[in-house]
């Protein structure tokens, strides 16, 4: 059940504006949009550096960056209550954490209250504005009615959350993959992951080996961009992806590709020409329109050795680090092929993640403290690495994986090892495929540079008069100019 929540906050933004204030002082110049790691000409990450002095406006600053001062700020003072809203779905991740919270934290009274849907959405709407209701936003990206996390974050509805990680010393942002940045936007950090997704693909040595093409290239957007074209040239009948080819990829590929589409402080689009041509020349390379795209594609019933004779990737399936480690012992087995994992470089040569659940504080809110060490407990690894005492132990964080580094090595070893029935001592001649399973799958999930909030309006805008382009019927150039104009109402709204 999805959470109903951009629509609303959204319809408080005026109201809320009124009480945010204003707390840090700007210095900014017009190139700045969504904070991205290791991107130039975007935005400052103050919490890459807690000596206080490098936290003045003009510390670190550089063309395109937006640099906070946060040198007065304090931390709010401790209060005995917090209130937290749950409905759905992020109840698994919510309960647990509100448990530990209450653990730690004995004398603040937690009150935790499990809503229905429509009654979430009627005291969210009545109550924030009063200064009342949860202490933490938590949701979800992607959602029909979450549309667009950063226009939240842009209509100043939010805490920043960057001084709360400056001067809070049991916070150290390497313990997190690097992914913290989505919520980065003009220098203020609306939000943190609590739960992302990395779509995983999968080919074999040999399969490459016979398109001729290198893992080296695959890791850069032109060099992936380029293989896709030639394996096509070469094997027309064939297909890049197994799975997709309805929508031409368009859906996944505009989260995978990283791209800025709105520069949301000059309020204007962001999108890059040339490279959203190279977007859509490759969504348009296996497009079929009203095709038949079933999960899975025939993996299990004909087996992936078979699939992959008539694709270069197999995108179909689940994450789950045991499915994957079965696949590839699969093959082996099976087929005396050998599996091997990659996944789709953005156009900045990095890996970006797409967000699952977030947290931000509301501005509204009369007990920041507690509701950051809540923030804190749901990046704790045993929120993120914990799971419930059902005989499956199913994961809190069950729709894609943990944000904590530490917390998804351990889920990799854990279902690794599961699935080769533990290992030694009972079954040590599986020692080295479980080494070799867990480095790979860790190393896979390491080349994150960045993540994303799925923009569901921008995609849909993204979305319209694209199978024209794919069939001919209409020019990119055309397109663009149309996109580029819909975008333009959209950013100035």
């Amino acid at each position: 059940m999805k959470i109903r929540i951009l629509s609303l906050i959204l319809a408080l933004a005026l109201l809320l504006s009124a009480l945010a204030g204003c707390e840090s002082e700007t210095t900014s110049t017009p190139s700045a949009q969504t904070g991205k790691t290791g991107k130039s000409g975007q935005t400052a990450d103050p919490s890459d550096n807690r000596d206080p002095s490098a936290d003045s406006p003009d510390a670190g600053a550089e063309d395109g960056e937006i640099v906070l001062d946060y040198s007065d700020f304090v931390m709010p003072e401790a209060t005995n209550t917090l209130t937290i809203y749950s409905a759905g779905m992020p109840g698994l991740i919510l309960k647990p954490a509100a448990d530990r919270f209450r653990e730690l934290y004995p004398e603040v009274n937690l009150d935790f209250q499990a809503l229905g849907e429509d009654e979430y959405e009627t005291r969210i709407q009545a109550e924030i504005p009063a200064g009342k209701g949860p202490d933490v936003l938590f949701g979800s990206s992607g959602s029909a009615e979450v549309s667009d996390v950063y226009k939240i974050i842009e209509a100043g509805i939010l805490e920043d959350l960057n001084p709360y990680m400056l001067n809070d010393p049991d916070f150290h942002k390497e313990d997190y993959y690097d992914v913290l940045d989505v919520g980065l936007l003009n220098g203020v950090r609306g939000i943190l992951p609590v739960e992302i997704k990395l779509p995983i693909l999968l080919t074999t040595e040999e399969a490459l080996a016979d398109a001729g093409i290198s893992r080296e290239e695959l890791r850069t957007w032109d060099g992936f961009m380029a293989a896709a074209h030639r394996y096509k040239e070469e094997h027309p009948d064939n297909t890049v992806f197994t799975y997709g080819r309805d929508s031409g990829y368009i859906r996944r590929m505009i989260n995978d590709c990283g791209m800025d589409f709105i520069d949301y402080q000059n309020r204007v689009p962001a999108v890059d020409k040339e490279k959203m041509r190279q977007l859509v020349e490759f969504c348009s390379l296996d497009f079929l329109e009203d095709a038949q795209d079933y999960w899975g594609d025939g993996w299990y019933q004909q087996g992936g050795a078979a699939v992959l004779r008539e694709a270069l990737f197999s995108n179909f399936g689940s994450n789950n680090p045991m499915v994957l480690s079965m696949n590839r012992y699969k093959f082996e087995e099976d087929d005396g092929e050998h599996l091997i994992f990659e996944t789709v470089p953005d156009v900045y040569d990095g890996v970006t993640a797409e967000l699952v659940y977030y947290a931000g504080i509301p501005k509204s809110s009369p007990n920041k403290l507690n509701a950051w060490r809540f923030i804190r407990v749901l990046l704790s690894d045993e929120i993120q690495g914990g799971h419930d005492n059902s005989v499956s132990k199913l994961n809190y964080l069950r729709l894609g994986f943990p944000v904590r580094r530490e917390s998804m090595e351990k889920r990799i070893a854990f279902q690794v090892r599961d699935f080769y029935s533990g290992g030694a001592p009972e079954f040590p001649e599986y020692e080295d495929n479980i080494a070799r399973d867990i480095a790979d799958l860790s190393e896979v999930y390491g080349r994150m540079t960045a993540c994303k909030a799925v923009q569901r309006t921008v995609q849909k805008y993204i979305g319209t008069n694209i199978k024209a382009v794919f069939t001919g019927k209409l020019s990119f150039d055309k397109y663009f100019d149309k996109l580029y104009s819909t975008l333009e109402l959209y950013a100035s709204e």
